[in-house]
């Protein structure tokens, strides 16, 4: 009897129900913000699948941009679809493609000035979208994002204190 019930406990937890309540308002933002990014993204000509902006622009910082969205959905990848998966997915890619010389990113997509150092744009605010990536995708290796995040922090330190 408790190999029984052991067996349907793993079953629901690796086959989940569709979520209802609480979990069917998070299905629908989650499915909102998807079908803007897609909207924007094909409206724009993205090389991302997934693009938002902001004043008119294509931000990528955490404060209101593509990093901070990404966490998000990446936050709550359980509401996501295959194809979504992939989407995101493709948009982290996008997002890493955008890292500069001295590991930091540019405010806004196609710009190439990389001078803001904070959380709101450039790597402090992108480094939790990478690290959720990381986590839920395996998008970059650990040993990459702790190298990236290393020679970040060295130039932050070279930038403010030398």
């Amino acid at each position: 009897m408790c190999n029984v019930y052991q067996n349907k406990l793993r079953s629901s937890f690796n086959n989940p129900p569709p979520p209802t309540g609480p979990g069917a308002v998070i299905q629908t933002i989650v499915s909102s913000i998807l079908q803007s990014g897609r909207i924007t993204a094909t409206r724009l000509k993205s090389p991302s699948p997934l693009m938002y902006t902001y004043y008119n622009s294509l931000c990528l910082g955490a404060a209101h941009g593509l990093s901070s969205i990404l966490q998000m959905l990446l936050t709550y990848s359980r509401y996501l679809d295959a194809e979504a998966m992939k989407d995101v997915k493709a948009a982290c890619y996008c997002l890493l493609s955008c890292e500069t010389e001295r590991h930091n990113y540019p405010a806004c997509l196609n710009e190439t000035s990389d001078d803001l150092w904070h959380w709101c744009h450039g790597s402090p605010g992108v480094v939790y979208c990478l690290i959720k990536a990381h986590q839920v995708l395996k998008v970059i290796s650990s040993f990459e994002l702790g190298n990236s995040m290393a020679i970040f922090w060295c130039e932050v330190y070279r930038i403010r204190y030398v």
